[in-house]
């Protein structure tokens, strides 16, 4: 897996998956992880994304310490 991220336009025709980045993640690969929970994950961004991808893992049993932050902006 190699996820990307992408600004495109409606006109750009672009195919590609649409939407925030962390939803994207969990409907194409996280919801099919075997043990999610048992990952550790780095993310990086401002603060209102990074508290959604946060809300997003532990509501999936992530537990705080497999979450490391770089906060652009906090």
């Amino acid at each position: 897996m190699a996820p990307r991220a992408v600004r495109a336009k409606p006109e750009d025709n672009w195919t590609g998956y649409k939407g925030f980045i962390h939803q994207v993640l969990l409907e194409n690969y996280l919801k099919m992880h075997p043990a999610p929970e048992d990952c550790e994950y780095y993310i990086c961004g401002p603060p209102m994304m990074n508290a959604a991808v946060i809300k997003m893992l532990t509501d999936l049993g992530v537990e705080p310490e497999n979450i490391m932050m770089d906060d652009f902006g906090g």
